[in-house]
Order: C-alpha cells, then structure tokens, then sequence
C-alpha cells in the first residue's frame, strides 16, 4: 500500500504545462478512491480552485488514458471522475469544474476521444 498514513495520494499527476509524473506504480494502491482503491489508477491535474485544464494537460491526460486503456486492458467506459468512484460520492467535488459542470458526463470529457483509438 502506498502512504498509509497518508489521507490521499494518485498515481499520476499532470502539470499546467502538460509534464506528466508518476508518482506510484500502476499496480501499487493510491489511498484515494475509497471503495475503487484497490481497482482504480489515480490521475490528478493541478488547478487552483475554479481554474479549468490547460490545452497542454488536455493534450497529456488524453495521450495517458489512451496509453493506460491499452495498456490494463481498461474498457474506457469505467473511466470516472474521482466524486463518482463508488464510495466516493457526497465525499469529495474533486474534479469540481475543471472539467466543466461538476457532472459524471463532463468528468468523463475525454472517453469519446479516448474509446475512438483505443480498439
């Protein structure tokens, strides 16, 4: 388990400008998601509240889910937004607005995108 005594961590994290770190494996559990912890790669985006993604991390967060759909075999269909992981719902507002209205439809903002080169 990673940062047990931590309250959160994720997987990836993508910057303002696009860089792209990965601070925990893909197969080791990031304490984020509740009940989906154990089934579940976390992808922050930094922001201040209320900023939205930059082209730049629009451009990394596509090439990165494109990359882990193939890679883990993912059906991008369960690609959701952290609020709407089970367990996780009235828990958290992370994404909040950064991916627009704070819904499951715009959390999933990239699946068509996604789902179009993932096959």
């Amino acid at each position: 388990m990673l940062l047990p005594s931590s309250s959160t961590s994720a997987h990836y994290a993508i910057g303002r400008d696009g860089t792209l770190v990965q601070m925990a494996d893909d197969m080791d559990i990031a304490i984020r998601a509740r009940a989906s912890n154990a089934y579940s790669i976390g992808i922050e985006h930094v922001a201040l509240s209320g900023q939205g993604r930059t082209p730049a991390q629009d451009a990394k967060s596509i090439e990165l889910e494109r990359w882990l759909v193939s890679e883990h075999h993912i059906n991008p269909a369960n690609i959701v937004g952290h609020r709407f992981a089970p367990g996780n719902l009235n828990r958290t507002d992370c994404p909040s607005t950064l991916f627009g209205e704070p819904t499951e439809q715009s959390a999933r903002y990239f699946l068509p995108v996604i789902s179009i080169h993932a096959a």
